[in-house]
């Protein structure tokens, strides 16, 4: 059975009125606070030349939400800096033959943000972001490329948790805009 064009109008703004009526917002639609607006990302990535993909899923969240990612640090009002990422995975358990059919599959980073003065605004704090993953043990290439696919995933789960925080440790600890100096 199909509604007719005007009632399935009249549904759908019967939802949209449900919703904005229970305080519902999409995601990024809070204003950030002042420190996140305009951020430069600072990441330690040892041995690489590309910044770390939590760093790079950060920026793209940021950016989402309105703020500038800028690659001038004397522009920004903060540095947001990426240390300590690390993947890696451990085997929960194996077949009767020795081989390795579940992994932990576990993607971590610290973090801590500045203002441009140098002044610490969010202590130091390591976030982990994991998940299991099985698989048959005749599977070993399909299992490459889902653990691939997991750990983006992962990455960008780890990025959202950070940006989380930091909202919260900003909204609590700080006012939204700098003071104004005389």
């Amino acid at each position: 059975m199909t509604l007719p064009v005007g009632h399935r109008v009249a549904l759908l703004g019967l939802c949209i009125a449900l919703l904005s009526g229970c305080g519902f917002q999409l995601q990024g639609s809070r204003d950030l606070p002042y420190a996140l607006q305009r951020v430069f990302i600072d990441s330690d990535n040892p041995y690489t030349v590309d910044d770390p993909p939590v760093a790079v899923a950060l920026g793209a969240r940021l950016r989402r939400q309105g703020a500038t990612v800028t690659g001038d640090r004397g522009r920004a009002h903060s540095v947001l800096v990426i240390t300590d990422v690390e993947e890696r995975s451990e085997v929960l358990s194996i077949d009767q033959q020795g081989r390795a059919i579940e992994f932990d599959v576990i993607v971590s980073a610290t973090y801590l943000l500045r203002s441009k003065r140098g002044e610490v605004l969010v202590k130091p704090e390591t976030l982990t972001a994991r998940r299991a993953l099985s698989f048959p043990s005749e599977q070993i290439l399909p299992k490459e490329a889902e653990e691939a696919r997991l750990r983006e995933f992962l990455q960008g789960e780890l990025a959202e948790l950070i940006l989380l925080q930091l909202q919260a440790r900003l909204d609590a600890d700080q006012p939204s805009e700098p003071a104004s100096s005389p």
